[in-house]
């Protein structure tokens, strides 16, 4: 079951698959300038996440996760995109270095433990946070904030 209050949205008790369908739907969505960040702990479904939004980008290479390399580059998607994975950073400086501004003004930005993001300058932003609910299912809550809020309309019908 799915709701939205405000630009709060959620989806309760989804499989793997769901996860991945919720994202290439989302992709539809999106537009340079987008902040996606993806929270929530090891092995809930971040990366599944998004990587089935850079398929819906139509990202045709493999889609690796960035945990070692910090950031992928897709220039060649449906639009620019990039996904960073911060596990691995402290912060700060750390971050900075990477170019993620830079990386959101040319397209879209995919964040993976964003807690260590730090401040960025986002017009429209969509914080997904992933949670275990139990026998391989997840919930998954997503507040908007700018342009996106009304791009959205209301979760995608997972069919």
């Amino acid at each position: 079951m799915g709701n939205k209050e405000g630009g709060i949205l959620r989806r309760d008790q989804l499989d793997e698959q769901a996860v991945a369908r919720l994202g290439a739907l989302l992709s539809s969505s999106l537009q340079p300038g987008d902040l996606i960040t993806l929270s929530g702990t090891l092995g809930v479904g971040k990366s599944v996440m998004a990587r089935a939004i850079l398929r819906g980008l139509k990202v045709l290479d493999d889609i690796p996760s960035p945990t070692f390399t910090l950031v992928q580059h897709y220039p060649h998607a449906m639009i620019p995109a990039h996904h960073a994975d911060l596990y691995r950073l402290q912060g700060g400086d750390d971050v900075l270095e990477l170019g993620l501004e830079e990386c959101l003004q040319e397209g879209i930005l995919l964040v993976e433990w964003p807690e260590r993001l730090g401040n960025i300058n986002a017009i429209s932003r969509l914080d997904i946070r992933l949670e275990s609910a139990g026998d391989d299912m997840r919930h998954v809550v997503a507040m908007a904030q700018g342009s996106i809020t009304q791009r959205l309309g209301s979760w995608p019908d997972l069919g």
